[in-house]
């Protein structure tokens, strides 16, 4: 936004765009589809998703154009040159926009290309195992002059792929960087080693993957229990049920205890059980 806000004006840019954002990006769809596609709100949705998954891969709706095989597919390329053309006219972009102008930006300004390379001489990306093809192209454009570039990730826990990630720009850094040097972070001071074991033995099926081997100095903890349920609610029920039976042991208190869940969602059926068997939480 910063690189755009300053030197957008040169692709037709000016100081003060808009961004939209996912509502106002529905609304410029379903007036571009009106009498092109069913305007229900899932498949505006659906339209939005695939214009994204397009643009992560620098591409735009010429090319969606040459591309299309079938009616549902030129619908599709109709739409997103409609929605361009209607971006354009109200002098905004959206959240993907901001990546490919950038990009066009340091690509054909040479001048805007040298402030920017200077003003971020050192450059550290994180996650890069989840970055997209155009976000490799402005890191490399932003570090083509000093070189001085950074990335941590890991090629085994890539999972964005259904959003145009693309693990393979962690896999060849070295290829693209010539010179590069690799550096294993293998220690992992979270886990104990049975859950490492575990977790290496599994990782090792990946067909494409740097080798790498993880370790700690925590012990080999606990063996690993698996639970198979049915569904959430019989899940949450045997884990209330292992810890009240650890509290009528004397196995600590209420507070000593912890369920990790992956989202918020997920909690409601352990509060349910909690509350059934008397527990507080």
């Amino acid at each position: 936004v910063r690189i755009l806000r300053a030197d957008g004006t040169v692709l037709g840019l000016p100081p003060g765009f808009t961004i939209c954002d996912e509502g106002e990006q529905v609304a410029i769809l379903r007036k571009a589809s009106r009498t092109l596609h069913n305007a229900a709100r899932v498949q505006l949705d659906d339209l939005r998703f695939r214009i994204s998954r397009l643009k992560n891969q620098g591409l735009g709706p010429e090319h969606a154009a040459r591309q299309a095989v079938d009616e549902d597919e030129q619908t599709l390329a109709s739409i997103f040159r409609r929605y361009q053309e209607t971006l354009r006219t109200l002098q905004a972009v959206d959240f993907d926009d901001l990546l490919l102008k950038a990009v066009e930006l340091l690509e054909e300004h040479p001048a805007a290309r040298q402030r920017w390379q200077e003003r971020f001489r050192y450059i550290h990306v994180d996650e890069f195992q989840d970055t997209n093809a155009v976000q490799l192209r402005l890191v490399e454009l932003l570090a083509g002059k000093h070189g001085n570039l950074c990335v941590v990730g890991d090629d085994d826990q890539s999972i964005y792929g259904w959003r145009g990630a693309v693990a393979e720009n962690l896999l060849a850094f070295e290829r693209r960087v010539p010179g590069a040097a690799t550096i294993a972070l293998e220690e992992n001071y979270r886990s104990v080693g049975t859950v490492l074991e575990a977790a290496n033995a599994l990782i090792a099926q990946n067909a494409k993957r740097h080798a790498k081997t993880l370790w700690s100095r925590r012990g080999p903890g606990e063996r690993i229990r698996v639970l198979a349920a049915e569904e959430q609610q019989e899940e949450a029920g045997h884990i209330v049920a292992e810890i009240k039976t650890r509290l009528m042991a004397g196995d600590g208190r209420p507070a000593d205890h912890a369920v990790i869940l992956r989202t918020n969602a997920q909690t409601r059926p352990f509060e349910e059980e909690l509350r059934a068997a008397q527990i507080p939480y």
